[in-house]
């Protein structure tokens, strides 16, 4: 593995969300670079005190109230529960809507207005030819001709 693979993949590693093989060569990268395990070293701390340091706020009642609503899920009930224990899971999800069924429709539009079109520019081209028929079939209207005078 190279520096830049390094760089690249440090974020995902410190958050472990690289596979198993992904993780072990990005270790033994990080053990052979310097470079690299300084920039792992440094990031683990700054992970470490962004964690020791970071200003967490209450959601306000009335906003996780309207969430609820919002999402369809049932009321938390008032129990003694405090709100930093209770456990995510236990809260009713809602299943995603899927706003992109929809878009299953465009690709079949799209096509019914190319045959749309196509039929029309064959009907075009028809009405087009039988209207050049019909002048060939019919003679030029002759001009009368004028006396050649000379003079």
């Amino acid at each position: 593995m190279s520096c830049s693979e390094t760089r690249r993949l440090i974020d995902a590693y410190l958050d472990s969300e690289l596979d198993l093989r992904g993780a072990l060569e990005l270790e033994a990268h990080i053990a052979r670079c310097p470079g690299c395990g300084a920039e792992e070293h440094g990031l683990r701390e700054l992970q470490a005190s962004v964690r020791a340091n970071l200003i967490r706020y209450a959601l306000p009642p009335q906003l996780e109230a309207r969430l609820h609503e919002a999402l369809g899920a049932e009321e938390p009930a008032a129990s003694a529960v405090s709100e930093e224990t209770r456990p995510v899971a236990a809260m009713a999800v809602r299943p995603m809507r899927r706003p992109w069924k929809w878009a299953a429709l465009a690709p079949a539009a799209a096509a019914a207005l190319l045959v749309v079109a196509a039929v029309l520019s064959v009907a075009f081209a028809i009405a087009s030819l039988r209207q050049w028929a019909r002048a060939v079939r019919e003679p030029a209207p002759r001009l009368p001709r004028a006396p050649l005078a000379f003079a």
